[in-house]
């Protein structure tokens, strides 16, 4: 069986898609309000089509972090959708001392917005699906979604 991610929709920071009841967002460049806007529609929307539980996969392609309002956004994004967001996969594709600092930021966002039992952060597409497939009900192959994952980060 062929996965893909389909995409819905983009703005100047983010690219976002979505395969079954996953959502793949690209971060392109550190999100913005109206980028975290969009992030929240695209939960809600998921979560309205999957209210037993969706999964969420942000790629962070360049270590730049969001500014005070997107992160209050992007919080209360999580805060509003946890009842089903059921994992949370970030992927921080950068090196070095930025990725370190990106990953920090993440870590707190997390624990501000109530969901970090659910959330873990990766180097790689490919070692975090497996954990993403451990939290939601989803009938696919780890090595399948991780290259459909890959193949639309890479897309653009």
């Amino acid at each position: 069986m062929s996965v893909v991610v389909h995409r819905t929709q983009s703005d100047h920071a983010s690219t976002f898609g979505f395969v079954n009841n996953v959502l793949v967002v690209i971060g392109h460049t550190a999100p913005d309000a109206e980028s975290a806007r969009n992030y929240a529609r695209a939960t809600h929307e998921l979560g309205q089509r999957h209210p037993d539980g969706i999964g969420l996969v942000t790629i962070v392609k360049e270590a730049a972090t969001p500014n005070a309002e997107a992160r209050r956004l992007l919080v209360n994004n999580f805060r509003d959708h946890a009842r089903f967001i059921h994992g949370v996969m970030f992927v921080v594709e950068a090196s070095g001392f930025a990725a370190a600092i990106q990953r920090s930021v993440m870590n707190a966002f997390t624990l501000a917005s109530g969901v970090s039992g659910k959330v873990r952060i990766f180097k790689e597409v490919s070692d975090g699906v497996p954990s993403l497939l451990r939290r939601i009900v989803m009938d696919v192959d780890a090595e399948d979604l991780s290259r459909a994952i890959s193949r639309f980060r890479d897309a653009g």
